[in-house]
């Protein structure tokens, strides 16, 4: 078992896969992403414009790079799902910790969902999404309206740039049929979605996910963190199905956030310059998604500061968010792993067969948590 965590492990994090940068597809969504925050900025509401990018990066986030997820009805239906979590979520930050079972509901419902639908990227954001808005301060029914406003602007602003930019993304085969990082299918028919039956390992693995996510919420509460969701995007990108890609997941993951919070630390403390930052923000989200399916940890390591350098347009001088981010991402990070390894020992006592295996995997494993599978870049903010 050991050598099979530390052999994939090393797999992952020794694994460049050069033929997938894509500089084309990071430049189109440096600019889509980057424009909200100069408007918001320009019309001296940053904080809108903040919301507004995250809208558009969680839109291309939730592009699964297989030809029907391109098309305009599922983006569509990812902005308005993405903005509706982040007005759900808002809402459900206000209700003090009573929020722990309702986070479980929401990301239960969402994933279960989406499954069935054959979206599991966009279920995966969109519980994102959630989880942001649960964590995100200034929770209010005023505030959810205002937020859902803003991230659908983004949504669809980013739908338009991948519109326009769609001819030269074509060219580049950005695409073209691609695996799924979370579901073991053999890519469908362009214009057709995937609808897939929820069966019971789906629910399952949604369970566990859930609740380990809402586990990753009640501790962050109890222990007072100031960014919960943290947290909890941890645990929802980095427990896999596979107990190898959960340990390798949450790794790269945690690796990714050190050298990352170690640039944005160095950035945040010398400049305060939101014009500047915003310089900086649109390097960081072109290489996070020009180097998305490279490597995770790579991937990370640009993602990690772009996330904090947004928050630091918000909260000028918050330098201190570097090592939130990198104590959340440990404290997720292991409680993913934890999880996993509870799992895999009971279904090693217990006998029982694959509880959750074929859910959202980045390959079918031969068993639950068995060790076996492909790591992909699992998105999150």
């Amino acid at each position: 078992m050991g050598m099979t965590w530390a052999s994939t492990f090393l797999h992952d994090a020794t694994r460049v896969d050069r033929k997938d940068l894509n500089l084309t597809m990071g430049l189109v969504a440096g600019i889509v992403i980057i424009a909200p925050l100069l408007a918001g900025n320009g019309a001296g509401s940053i904080a809108g414009g903040v919301f507004a990018s995250l809208g558009a990066l969680n839109l291309l986030m939730a592009i699964a790079a297989r030809p029907p997820v391109a098309r305009f009805p599922p983006l569509a239906a990812a902005a308005l799902s993405n903005a509706g979590a982040l007005a759900l979520g808002t809402i459900i930050g206000t209700t003090g910790w009573v929020e722990v079972p309702l986070v479980a509901l929401g990301i239960g419902i969402i994933l279960v969902s989406a499954s069935g639908a054959g979206f599991d990227s966009i279920g995966l954001v969109t519980a994102v999404m959630l989880a942001v808005g649960v964590g995100i301060p200034g929770g209010s029914g005023l505030e959810a309206l205002e937020r859902l406003v803003l991230a659908l602007l983004g949504g669809f602003w980013a739908i338009l740039g991948l519109a326009i930019a769609r001819p030269i993304l074509l060219r580049r085969g950005h695409f073209e049929a691609r695996e799924d990082p979370r579901r073991p299918t053999t890519p469908p028919p362009p214009s057709t979605p995937v609808p897939m039956p929820v069966s019971r390992v789906h629910v399952r693995y949604a369970i566990l996910v859930a609740g380990t996510t809402a586990v990753g919420l009640a501790i962050s509460l109890a222990l007072g963190l100031p960014r919960d969701y943290w947290v909890m995007l941890t645990v929802l990108v980095s427990l896999r199905a596979s107990i190898a890609t959960t340990f390798s997941a949450s790794f790269l993951r945690i690796l990714g956030t050190i050298g990352g919070a170690g640039v944005a630390l160095g950035l945040t403390l010398f400049i305060v310059n939101p014009w500047i930052l915003g310089v900086f923000l649109f390097l960081f989200a072109m290489a996070l998604f020009a180097t998305r399916w490279v490597n995770y940890g790579i991937y990370t390591l640009f993602l990690t500061p772009f996330v904090i350098l947004l928050l630091n347009l918000v909260y000028p001088g918050s330098w201190q968010f570097a090592f939130v981010r990198v104590f959340d991402t440990v404290l997720g990070g292991g409680l993913a792993i934890t999880v996993a390894t509870l799992w895999w020992l009971r279904d090693r006592v217990e006998h029982t067969g694959p509880p959750i295996a074929g859910s959202l995997l980045p390959n079918p494993p031969e068993g639950p948590f068995t060790g076996r599978g492909r790591l992909r870049s699992a998105q999150a903010p």
